[in-house]
């Protein structure tokens, strides 16, 4: 339709629900790995980062997210710290250990992850910010800031 965005949400058609040709145009590469529990958080994540032309594998916890990172060799990780089976340390300390991929740790804890991350090599930290009523399982004496 000559004249009206294409846009209905993050580089789709109105029309076909695909990606647009503008958005085709822009397509970047890059492979990214969101890992997090949180369905909204990976939601918000990946229809941005998809918006911006990046390819977005997603992952629910950590075991996914290594056999993700195995197959696809994204390009960047985004972990979040606390998930189910495997943490985000855990995850980051082995892919660390077969290559040097770039990793942003997500963390909603502001005084225990500086130091396990250090030691995960995380390239980044970013933390989420929540209140403590949100968090029904903090651990002995952390609060999230």
């Amino acid at each position: 339709m000559p004249g009206t965005s294409c846009f209905v949400g993050p580089g789709e058609c109105r029309l076909t629900m695909q990606p647009c040709e503008k958005t085709r145009r822009s397509m970047s590469t890059t492979t990214l790995l969101i890992a997090d529990d949180d369905r909204k958080i990976i939601d918000m994540l990946r229809r941005t980062l998809a918006y911006e032309g990046y390819n977005v594998i997603i992952a629910s916890d950590g075991n996914e997210a290594l056999v993700k990172a195995q197959n696809h060799r994204p390009d960047i990780l985004i972990l979040d710290w606390l998930m189910p089976g495997l943490d985000g340390i855990e995850v980051a300390r082995r892919i660390r250990a077969v290559e040097p991929t770039p990793i942003l740790m997500l963390t909603s804890w502001a005084k225990a992850l500086p130091a396990r991350s250090a030691a995960a090599a995380a390239s980044s930290i970013l933390r989420k910010r929540m209140s403590s009523s949100f968090c029904k399982t903090c651990p002995p004496g952390q609060t999230p800031r």
